[in-house]
Parts: structure tokens; sequence; C-alpha cells
């Protein structure tokens, strides 16, 4: 399994994502091995860089190479993960970081394969998650003569609502080349399969749609009253910081008697802060003891902080920063509302952990949030970008707290038994034994014609030359730019609420 996040090294939802299929698919029996990015201890190559992983050589141990695998065994099954660092050579910007570590991640599969693989045997899958992996994917692919099966978490299209400059093509065109690559392609909702299909040309017969999942436990905050401050005047909030040797406390990020409205998630454009900020006054209006908790980090938190400040909200937002999950945890237990505004979601994790710990969720109208969250059940769905919905839906939830509970209630229960991560390892290994099987019926396995050739399965045919894969890739990439401007004069599409 590839991927270039995993905890502690949290991106986004991808490394969560990762984490917890490796470790349900061992709970079944299986041998996973993640390759993925950073050290045991600090989960990346240090600080900076582009989201806050170091391009520098600083931080780097001989070679990129972590001292040995992390092992955790899980019932009959084994996960093991191999850490791996960007090459020292300092990196002029962030693809010229992903293909060094695209080249290290290499060299830890090619020692796995020399010393035999897993425990006991060759591998018999290839599992790539998103674009940052695919150059070893697709090299392991050909060079072991291994399936190979990649999930998309998101599009490039889709986090900048079109292509508009070289980088983003050539990222996208990556992304083509994986599922192209790939046997099979699993999607995280119907909704992502849907634009995977629209801007990719995938037949529906490649695709899996397989949810993201959610470990209720995890979420759990811890058992006790919600802490408040003592009578008085309280402290004022400070960003985030819990203090050594001692849990979160609630007056950290609001006063006493205040609700919490709160969102968590990467701070970039397409999550969509900037609407529940312009929804934020009218609730202020209605209800003047609320305080809205932004937590998380991303390119985008110096334009919000700017824009609080300019619409006077200094005093009424605030900033947490990035949280541990016992933090996380008891700010969805002490939250009056939990919003997902965002303006483009495949899925939506966070909406899903918001709903099994139990508090009361407002989400975006699009893409997989849509299909999570039943409005007026589970929770209320408004349209994205409209920020007199947000604060209409917000409202009702803050005036309400009998109607509030009933939704958290009900949303509590729908994520425990539609959203496991035991079921999505179920599904998931239903898409690897339908690949290895094909597989090995056309000659495609770890042993090559050698291994054809003993069980009497087809011998495998030569894979095209590169240049005819190029060639096809190329093609397909003008299919789908055709219409467009060249890049400097195209005028990306104006995004109305």
């Amino acid at each position: 399994m590839l991927s270039w996040e995993y905890p502690p090294a949290n991106v986004g939802g991808l490394a969560r994502h990762v984490y917890h299929l490796s470790r349900s698919l061992a709970r079944r029996g299986h041998l996973v091995d993640v390759v993925t990015q950073g050290t045991r201890d600090t989960g990346n190559g240090g600080d900076g860089g582009e989201a806050g992983l170091s391009t520098g050589a600083a931080a780097r141990s001989a070679g990129g190479r972590a001292a040995g695998p992390e092992e955790v065994a899980l019932g009959e099954g084994l996960v093991r993960v191999h850490r791996q660092s960007a090459y020292t050579l300092s990196s002029p910007d962030f693809l010229h970081w992903v293909h060094q570590l695209n080249y290290s991640f290499l060299e830890a599969v090619m020692r796995l394969t020399v010393r035999g693989g897993p425990l006991d045997g060759p591998f018999d899958i290839v599992h790539a998650h998103d674009w940052l992996v695919a150059f070893t994917a697709r090299a392991v692919k050909h060079a072991q003569r291994l399936p190979l099966v990649a999930t998309i978490h998101a599009t490039e299209a889709g986090r900048h609502h079109g292509i508009h400059n070289p980088w983003q093509r050539y990222i996208s065109e990556v992304e083509w080349w994986l599922t192209y690559e790939a046997w099979r392609v699993i999607c995280c909702s119907g909704y992502m399969e849907s634009e995977l299909a629209g801007q990719f040309q995938l037949p529906q017969d490649k695709m899996r749609v397989i949810p993201n999942g959610v470990d209720p436990e995890e979420v759990a905050a811890a058992e006790g009253p919600a802490e408040e401050a003592p009578e008085g005047r309280a402290e004022e909030p400070s960003p985030g910081k819990t203090g050594a040797g001692r849990g979160p406390r609630r007056r950290d990020f609001a006063q006493p008697g205040e609700d919490i409205v709160f969102f968590i998630g990467r701070l970039v454009r397409e999550k969509g802060v900037d609407t529940l900020l312009d929804a934020f006054p009218a609730v202020l209006d209605r209800r003047p003891a609320t305080r809205l908790v932004v937590a998380g980090t991303g390119p985008h938190e110096g334009h919000l902080r700017w824009r609080v400040s300019q619409m006077g909200l200094d005093g009424r937002v605030h900033f947490a920063g990035y949280l541990d999950d016992r933090t996380r945890n008891q700010l969805y237990r002490w939250a009056a509302v939990a919003v997902v505004p965002s303006y483009y979601e495949p899925f939506g994790l966070t909406a899903l952990e918001a709903m099994a710990a139990g508090a009361p969720v407002v989400v975006s109208d699009t893409g997989g949030l849509a299909e999570t969250v039943a409005h007026g059940e589970t929770g209320l769905k408004v349209p994205p970008a409209n920020p007199g919905e947000l604060a209409a839906a917000i409202l009702r939830l803050l005036s309400d707290p009998s109607f509030a509970r009933r939704l958290a209630g009900e949303a509590r229960r729908t994520a425990a038994e539609r959203y496991s991560w035991a079921k999505v390892a179920e599904a998931t290994e239903a898409v690897y034994s339908e690949v290895i099987g094909e597989a090995r019926r056309t000659g495609w396995t770890a042993a090559g014609p050698e291994r054809a050739a003993a069980t009497g399965a087809k011998a495998p045919e030569a894979p095209p030359p590169d240049g005819e894969d190029w060639e096809a890739m190329r093609r397909r990439t003008r299919a789908m730019t055709r219409g467009l401007e060249p890049i400097g004069r195209y005028t990306p599409p104006i995004v109305r609420g």
C-alpha cells in the first residue's frame, strides 16, 4: 500500500483512511506493507515546505531511509509501516519533491521484494492512494507484474473548479495516468464516481464505490461533565493551548455560557470557511453568545485571519490551529453545531466523524456530503457558497436544542451502522480478490511468465512500449482539454452562490 501521508503525518483525511484501512485489512488476516513518508517520531522530514513537509536536508536520515518498519500485529494479520524521506537534495518546488519522494519509495519497495516481500511470500497486489505515489505504483506494477488498484480521493480539477495553469494540468494528467494504469479504481462516493467518469472517461466497470469509514470509539470524548470556567470572569481563550499534563478545557476556546460553532479541516479555499465567516454575523445578530472555533492549518489561514479582522469579528472567532485527537473529540462534544461548508468535497470525512461523535451537523449539499447526510434526519444540508442559508441552518439548531439532539442521535446511529471500517475493509478485500483472480486468469502474476507456465494459466502478453502508453496519455489529455483556451488566456469559471 502506497500513501504519501500516514499518522502522525496527517495532512488531510487520506492519512486516517489508509491507517484504518490497513489495520482493518490486517484484522481480516492480511499482511499489509505500507510505504509512506517521514519518520517514526515526527511523521515527516521536518518543518516547512509544502503542507508542512521539509524540502531540505536538515532532518533527513542517510539515504532517506527510516530505521526499520513499525510492526503492528492484529489478529492473524500484520501491518508493517515503512517510512521514507525524500532525498536530501533541495527541491525547487513541490512537484520536484514529489518525484524525489517516489524514488525513495521505490527503493523501499525494491528492498522488500529482494528480501522476499511479506512474511509468507511475494506480494499479491499494490494499492496506490492518489497521484502523489503514481510513479512508484506504475513502476512496481510493471517491474513486479503486480495488479494495481488505485483509490482517487479527490481530483485537481475538482479542488480548483477547473484546470487553470500548467501545474494543475500536469497533476491532472498524472491522476488520469494512475487511473489508466490501475486494474480497478476505488472512489469514496457516487459523486466521485461521476467526476472520474466525466473527467477521465473511465468506464463504469473499472470503478468501485467504497465509502470512507469511521471508528466511533476514536472520536468519543472522555467521560465526565463538560468542563467550564469557575464563576466570575473567565480568562480569554488561548489558541488551542491545553497545557502540559492536563486535558483540554472548554474555557481555552469559549467563554462560559457561549455556544460553540465548530469547524475543523485544512484551511484551503474549497473548504468554504469564507462562506462560514460571511454567515456568522447573522448568527451573532440572533445569538450573540456564540463563538466560532476554526481548527486546522493551511495556506488560506492568513487570508481568513485578515477577513476576521476586517469584519470586526476578532473577539468572536477563535483560530485553534492544529488539534490533537483528544482536543478534537472534546470540541465535538462541546459544539452546539459542527459545520462543514465545503464547495468541493468528494466524501467529507470530518462530517462523518462529527456525526459519530454526536455533534449536530450542518453541511453543504454537494459532493459526497449530499450522500452522507440525510436532510432533517441526520443533519441539515444547505446550498454551497450561500451564507444566508448557512446562517439559517445554524440558527435553527442553536434555537432548538431538542431538534439538534434528535438529529445528532440518529446521525451517531447511522455512522456506527453504515460506515464501520470493518465494512470498508470487507468491500476493499472483495475488490482485491476480484482483481487478483482476473490477473491470475490472464497470467499477470507476481512471478511472471514462469508461474503462469507452471500453473497452466494463459501466458501474459508483453506490455506495450512506454512510448505507446505516453502517446495514449497525450491523446486522452487532448480530449480532456479540447475546447479550452490556451493557459495564458484561460478565464476560470465563475462560481455563483
